[in-house]
């Protein structure tokens, strides 16, 4: 598939994404005359602000909003072009490490917590 959208930085084919189109095309059924259909991007609305939208939209495009941005989640993408996601990265679950003991003595980390702290520190920042 060739990139229609050269311009835009980070946009990927959905064959990278092998599952977006099943999961894509599950959504427009279930709320396809609810999208848009534009060449430009549709994003997602963040989660912390979903959370607040209950109290000024309706249900309905709540629901939607919601399935959108899930959606969006599940292949860690700000949102969408036609049949393409737009990844963003920093959405995507980073590996856990755990500071070797060794480590944590070269960097002198020890003036300021623990090891374990540090290690809990690190657990945390990727949640």
């Amino acid at each position: 598939m060739t990139d229609e959208h050269p311009g835009i930085s980070g946009v990927l084919s959905s064959d990278a994404f092998k599952d977006f189109k099943k999961e894509w095309r599950s959504f427009l059924d279930n709320f396809g005359d609810f999208v848009v259909k534009t060449e430009f991007p549709l994003y997602r609305i963040p989660d912390a602000l979903l959370k607040h939208l209950s109290d000024w939209i309706n249900p309905q495009d709540l629901e939607i909003e919601t399935a959108f941005t899930e959606l969006c989640n599940r292949f860690h993408s700000v949102g969408v072009l036609p049949d393409r996601v737009i990844p963003y990265t920093l959405l995507a679950p980073i590996e856990s490490i755990e500071l070797s003991a060794e480590d944590y003595e070269e960097l002198n980390w020890d003036k300021t917590m623990t090891l374990g702290q540090t290690n809990s520190s690190i657990r945390n920042a990727g949640k």
